[in-house]
């Protein structure tokens, strides 16, 4: 046998994909050892930076805003015209931006009552601490008075002094819940102690860190987590690691295959193309020798096939057409009044077609040049009458729609045919025949089929009357739009009469 390129690509491939999969496995399991060890020692970096910056932005607004109130005017015109409601207000919107929960304000204005801000009372353990420590207030301080840590910052004026106590405690520490990793608190304390709980590395139940507040104060966030929760994220960490890994390594698995049969993926496309365009109906092409021994057999009953189908299809379709025009032969021998209607009827849907954009022209013309086959079946007595028709003879004549489509359906060769033939005498309004359908019950060949046809019979000579001029025509079918004919059809039919008038 010649030499075949696939079973030198085969053991070249197998090589490499050994190769990439060991390497793939121990890259797997250095990542997920590396990110197991550091993983918490990153998530308390975070939570430390966090914290600080918190309870750092709580100390800066503290002092921005005493200073601003110590400043104003306003303050303390409202305190000595004792207008405490407008300042409790003031206060409201000002700590509303502060974000603080339960501040105590304390302003005192000598000979005057003080004001106390919502009524909040300042311990006097706090008072007291504020008198003996005069010098610590230049800043806001953080400090212990009964077990419990304030952030206490005042200034004093000749006229008036202002203090602002926060209590660190409760409430205060919820703000802590709204960042990323504020789901896996299970709860929060400030204590005096920095409490470090050690975890080994398969552990993820309870975990308890301190991180500083104050280093002056020995104060400590102490912070309990819901470890296994973070173990639920950690692992799902390393599900995200297995998939970027498992799609890397398809990635390359794709391209080393893709390199080593190469060849053998341009001649593939080469006979994917060459079968979609057979399946398209497209059989004039053939394909070209590759040259590759494994292939020589499959391009030349590739081709053989395209040129036995082509050949068939195109006797098919001769012999399709030849039984369509015999077809309206005969119906135009039995009625010669109507003698080039079907094509003209024909012609007129396809355009119709086209305007609309739709894309089974063939089909549609092909729908129109049958749509009055089932006259066949009529007597000539009744085709051929020179007068106007009875009643009854006009029922009979209703009857060909149904006629054809029996006719036709005894075929599958008809099949994309029966619902222009069978519905192309149904009207919008529901008046048509044979079954009265109305709207879009009616399909779309049908209602395109249906002004198509209208129309040539109002503008030929038939045995009870002469033919219409144009304009007559128009007029009836612009007032039919709607009521009797589809108005987008109307229009469409009328735009290709002004184009090829």
């Amino acid at each position: 046998m010649k030499y075949s390129f696939l079973s030198g690509a085969f053991w070249s491939v197998t090589r490499r994909f050994g190769i990439l999969f060991l390497a793939l496995l121990l890259s797997f399991g250095i990542v997920i050892s590396l990110s197991s060890v550091s993983y918490l020692e990153r998530f308390e970096a975070m939570s430390t930076v966090y914290y600080a910056d918190k309870f750092q932005q709580l100390q800066e607004n503290t002092e921005s805003m005493v200073d601003e109130w110590h400043q104003s005017q306003m303050i303390t015109s409202l305190y000595q015209l004792g207008d405490f409601d407008s300042l409790t207000s003031y206060f409201d919107d000002h700590f509303e931006e502060f974000g603080a929960v339960n501040p105590k304000l304390l302003i005192t204005i000598p000979g005057s009552e003080p004001y106390m801000y919502r009524g909040r009372i300042i311990p006097a353990e706090v008072i007291q601490w504020v008198q003996d420590h005069p010098d610590q207030l230049d800043s806001p301080h953080y400090t212990w008075i009964q077990n419990k840590l304030w952030l206490i910052y005042g200034k004093d004026k000749k006229d008036h002094a202002i203090i602002l106590a926060i209590p660190i405690i409760g409430n205060q520490l919820a703000f802590l819940r709204t960042w990323g990793y504020g789901e896996y608190i299970e709860s929060v304390q400030i204590t005096q102690q920095n409490i470090q709980e050690d975890r080994s590395l398969l552990d993820w139940y309870g975990l308890q860190r301190s991180y500083l507040i104050d280093e002056n104060s020995s104060a400590y966030l102490n912070v309990a987590y819901q470890i296994d929760v973070l173990g639920e994220y950690f692992y799902i960490g390393y599900g995200v690691v297995l998939i970027i890994s498992m799609i890397g390594f398809w990635i390359l698995i794709r391209y080393s295959l893709k390199a080593s049969f190469h060849s053998a993926i341009q001649q593939m496309t080469v006979f994917e193309n060459q079968v979609q365009k057979i399946a398209s109906g497209d059989y004039s092409k053939r394909m070209e020798r590759s040259g590759f021994t494994e292939f020589i057999q499959l391009e030349d009953e590739i081709n053989q096939m395209s040129s036995a189908i082509q050949s068939r299809n195109d006797q098919l379709n001769q012999t399709v057409r030849e039984l369509y025009d015999l077809l309206v032969e005969v119906l135009e021998q039995k009625d010669p009044y109507t003698r080039g209607h079907s094509e003209r009827v024909a012609t007129y849907s396809m355009q119709i077609a086209r305007q609309l954009g739709l894309k089974n022209l063939d089909e549609i013309y092909s729908t129109a040049l049958l749509h009055d086959i089932g006259k066949i079946a009529i007597s000539e007595n009744i085709l051929r009458k020179p007068e106007k028709l009875t009643a009854l003879e006009y029922d009979v004549i209703k009857t060909h729609p149904e006629k054809g489509f029996h006719l036709l359906i005894k075929s599958s060769q008809f099949n994309d045919l029966l619902n222009g033939v069978l519905f192309h005498h149904e009207r919008i309004d529901g008046s048509g025949y044979p079954y009265g359908l109305k709207g879009d019950q009616i399909p779309l060949e049908a209602r395109i089929i249906a002004v198509a046809d209208v129309y040539d019979a109002l503008t030929s000579n038939r045995s009870y009357r002469n033919a219409m001029t144009r304009s007559q025509a128009i007029t009836i079918l612009n007032n039919g739009k709607e009521v009797l004919y589809d108005a987008s059809v109307v229009d469409c039919f009328l735009q290709y009469i002004e184009i090829a008038s």
